[in-house]
């Protein structure tokens, strides 16, 4: 299952972004969920740690992925990760197709893209908003 995404490819990135003139990587996967038909909790921009600190604060919201979180990503998912794999930095993903697994996110520079590879040695973790259950058919 995918999810047309091709509008938003290109988009500038703005720290705080949640549409124009920009996107950051929590105003992308917002946009990607809310045309799912979901709206997650916040991701408060303008620090490296706010993405997990959402995903923790609002965690009944949040269903953490298992051991192997990249294999068990489906349409919707969000990806945490490291970049550095040094913990200097924080990122987030969204997946908009499964077969084959793509994800786009929004990053300075380079604004809205596809998403490169992502390694389990860099990936923190990755977590299903419980509202798309059952919403999203596979």
């Amino acid at each position: 299952m995918n999810l047309d995404t091709d509008d938003l490819i290109g988009q500038p990135w703005q720290l705080g972004g949640r549409g124009e003139p920009g996107y950051d990587c929590g105003g992308i996967v917002r946009e990607v969920l809310a045309r799912l038909g979901v709206s997650p909790p916040e991701f408060p921009a303008g620090s490296r740690r706010d993405p997990i600190a959402s995903v923790e604060e609002f965690g009944e919201a949040w269903e953490k992925l298992g051991d192997t979180p990249l294999a068990a990503c489906k349409l919707g998912d969000v990806v945490v990760t490291d970049p550095s794999c040094k913990g200097m930095s924080v990122h987030l993903s969204v997946v908009v197709d499964e077969r084959p697994r793509r994800l786009i996110t929004a990053a300075s520079p380079g604004g809205v893209r596809r998403a490169p590879g992502i390694s389990e040695a860099e990936t923190i973790g990755a977590y299903r908003l419980r509202a798309l259950n059952g919403r999203v058919e596979l």
